[in-house]
């Protein structure tokens, strides 16, 4: 069983203890894959071919047509008082999985389910599934509902943890490859046929490497060459404009050709023996003004790879096709080492840099040190996640970034824009020009590259170092909307752990909650980083959890677990002597969790040997919010304008009786509350400590349980329900 499936069932189990349901995974053939709890396993492998026979008929039935299935369903079996949830979990854009939940015995219905279960399976498999009837409790509606919700939010988390997959060590390993040929005691081997040998062995993108280079006016030479058959490319001669290497000399810029089976402009490698290629990449080389040679990859087999990887060997070949030619003109390679450095650092540096507003000004920082007489660099990358746009600036007046990135974003981060897909050079009135590099993801535009530069001409911008920029460009924006998809991850699923204390452990999920609250407070209030807030809200989510079974997620909350323990270990007994060596984040997570359980008036007491400094912050922040909400008692509070005429113990009696009338959750009546309220979505978010999508996800639900399709029709109700 792989790494994904390992936290599946890690969390399956922690769900089907949680909620007190049995609960399986099947594949879209009715196949069963993991079942949960251990004591339902056992039953179920008994009978295991019986059971998948039993899942494979469920979703051929065709009066559900549970393979279409788009939403989770709660699934009434042929025998009358007996219920299950099935809950589809899409995976690239089809349902490769599918969640059971049950059976779910409805409430006064236990006896005659016992009594008339009918099945077509053996005896052997009727006795079991009588087992599992007779192991299960009754369950109310109100429950019902629960595990359907419920079941709702882990479909779409275990989607998430299928869809996304690791590349961190696979990256690390060719940058690593990459780097090793820039270290100054292999200068002298930096070209040579061995290189390229090398770089054919190790390589991703290709299967064969060459660099041709100029030997005649319109006359270019294959002088090296590496890889399968690539012996039969060595000295072969080809004139400007023939067959592809012929096309890319005249482009003079990086050209990528993919598909090319049955290309006639393939006959000059077919005609000198090679095998016919699939995809093919060019890389100019220019010295001393002009275009000197290129630097060629051919691809002979299919390509699977990842295309974050992918842009990393593009990267890799453009430098080193521009250092070729670097070192043609200049016979010294140590200025040239010294200008690819910063590249090869970034590289390194944007799998480790949490920010994501530190990694862009780094791209900009590396921009103005690449570009000849640079004057200011702006980059303004898109999130496709939230739909905002983020600016970066140096050299520039913040008034001038917000005009330049507002226009830039209407040029190319609009639907109707046609946007180029090449670097393009704008000249001004004043004496500057301005260089601007869209940086691709995928097939879009995912964010813009603008350098001013006080002096241009021929001889000062290459295609080879805007195209650069802009592969270097698209590794750092996979990076930042990799790392925001791995956090939203992280963050659902511990939500959903979260949400799991609910049910037999209230108390517990209670004091997680108000943690929570209290350190998005305090980070707000000392302006904590994105990311070490998103730590640190997630271990107080996390920290009533078993931390066996969180080292069980391979990996997904690593540093969460050590802050934890560390926790755990200040709290003891003999905590005062190791204190001092624990990280002050630890000894602001024991405060916190601290004057959650005992309180403003003895939390100190309760732990003395806290880091004064480490805390010192925290103090001030509880003093500072005390005397703000004393303030607050002399003018009317926020957000107690209510449409109701209603005191507040009937208000709550109204909300009470709209929850249980129409099935609301707790979290939903909490929503409606505020809604009522006029409260907005970033408020209640905020107010909650939930996401504003979560929100949206709550108002939906709670719209059609009322029979209403706005936020006025949803207040309107709550209105007449209180004056009727």
């Amino acid at each position: 069983m792989n790494a994904e499936f390992q936290l599946i069932e890690d969390l399956l189990h922690t769900y089907a203890e949680g909620l007190l349901v049995p609960v399986c995974l099947t594949d879209a053939d009715g196949n069963v894959k993991i079942i949960s709890p251990k004591s339902v396993e056992l039953q179920y492998e008994k009978v295991r071919e019986q059971a998948t026979n039993h899942f494979n008929a469920l979703l051929n039935n065709t009066d559900y047509n549970l393979r279409e299935l788009k939403h989770t369903l709660l699934y009434e079996e042929t025998v009358p008082g007996i219920k299950c949830v099935i809950a589809p979990i899409p995976v690239s854009g089809r349902s490769a999985y599918f969640l059971w939940a049950g059976p779910l015995i409805v409430q006064g219905r236990e006896q005659s389910a016992a009594e008339n279960i009918v099945h077509e399976g053996t005896e052997r498999f009727v006795s079991a599934i009588r087992t599992l009837i007779d192991s299960a409790r009754e369950t109310d509606p109100k429950e019902i509902r629960q595990v359907h919700e419920k079941m709702n939010k882990l479909a779409r988390t275990l989607s998430l943890l299928l869809d996304s997959g690791t590349r961190k060590a696979t990256l690390l390993r060719r940058i690593e490859t990459a780097r090793e040929r820039f270290e100054p005691d292999k200068k002298a081997q930096l070209f040579s046929s061995a290189v390229l040998e090398t770089l054919a062995q190790t390589s991703t993108l290709a299967d064969v490497f060459g660099v041709a280079l100029r030997s005649g006016a319109e006359q270019f030479n294959i002088a090296y060459a590496a890889g399968e058959s690539a012996s039969n490319l060595l000295n072969q001669k080809f004139h400007a404009g023939e067959g592809f290497l012929g096309q890319a000399v005249l482009s003079h810029a990086t050209r990528t050709w993919k598909e090319i089976e049955g290309d006639p402009r393939q006959r000059f490698f077919t005609q000198k023996g090679m095998p016919e290629a699939k995809q093919l990449y060019t890389f100019p080389i220019h010295a001393n003004g002009r275009l000197e040679g290129v630097l060629f990859a051919l691809g002979l087999h299919e390509s699977g790879e990842d295309d974050v990887l992918v842009a990393f060997e593009q990267l890799d070949a453009a430098f080193m096709a521009m250092t070729i030619g670097t070192h043609m003109a200049h016979k010294d390679l140590s200025k040239q080492l010294n200008r690819l450095k910063p590249v090869n650092e970034v590289a390194r540096m944007m799998l480790d840099m949490p920010d994501a507003h530190n990694l862009l000004i780094t791209m900009v920082d590396v921009c103005l040190s690449f570009v000849e007489y640079p004057r200011a660099a702006i980059m303004v990358m898109h999130d496709p996640l939230t739909g905002k746009v983020r600016t970066v600036g140096r050299g520039i007046e913040a008034k001038k970034i917000e005009s330049r990135a507002r226009e830039i974003g209407l040029r190319y981060f609009t639907e109707s824009i046609q946007k180029p897909a090449s670097p393009q050079i704008h000249r001004t009135e004043e004496p500057y020009a301005v260089i601007e590099i869209p940086i691709l993801l995928g097939e879009r535009a995912a964010a813009v590259l603008t350098v001013e530069v006080d002096s241009i001409g021929e001889n000062e911008i290459n295609n080879e170092l805007t195209n650069s920029l802009a592969l270097l460009g698209s590794m750092v924006v996979k990076s930042i909307v990799e790392r925001a998809r791995e956090a939203e991850l992280k963050n659902s699923v511990a939500d959903t752990l979260h949400e799991s204390l609910r049910f037999g452990r209230a108390n517990s999920y209670d004091k997680s909650e108000k943690a929570a609250r209290l350190m998005a407070e305090y980070a707000e209030f000392v302006g904590m980083a994105e990311a070490d807030t998103e730590l640190l809200l997630r271990v107080c989510k996390l920290i009533h959890q078993d931390t066996r079974q969180l080292r069980g997620l391979k990996g997904l909350y690593e540093q969460e677990v050590t802050l934890i323990e560390q926790y755990l270990q200040l709290s003891s007994e003999d905590a005062p002597s190791l204190a001092s060596s624990y990280p002050p984040r630890v000894h602001l997570l024991a405060a916190v969790q601290t004057y959650i359980q005992f309180g403003e008036k003895s939390w100190q007491a309760k732990i003395p040997h806290l880091n004064a400094q480490a805390i010192e912050p925290f103090r001030n922040f509880l003093l500072n919010r005390t005397v703000h909400a004393r303030e607050l008692l002399l003018v009317p509070p926020p957000f107690t304008d209510s449409p109701l005429p209603l005191d507040d113990r009937s208000s709550k009696k109204i909300f009470e009786e709209v929850a249980e009338e129409k099935g609301l959750t707790v979290r939903e009546k909490e929503v409606l509350e505020l809604v009522v309220r006029a409260m907005n979505n970033k408020q209640i978010g905020k107010h909650l400590f939930i996401s504003e999508h979560t929100v949206k996800n709550h108002l939906t639900n709670i719209f059609i349980k009322l029979g209403v399709s706005d936020r006025a029709k949803a207040i309107a109700y709550v209105y007449y329900k209180s004056i009727s």
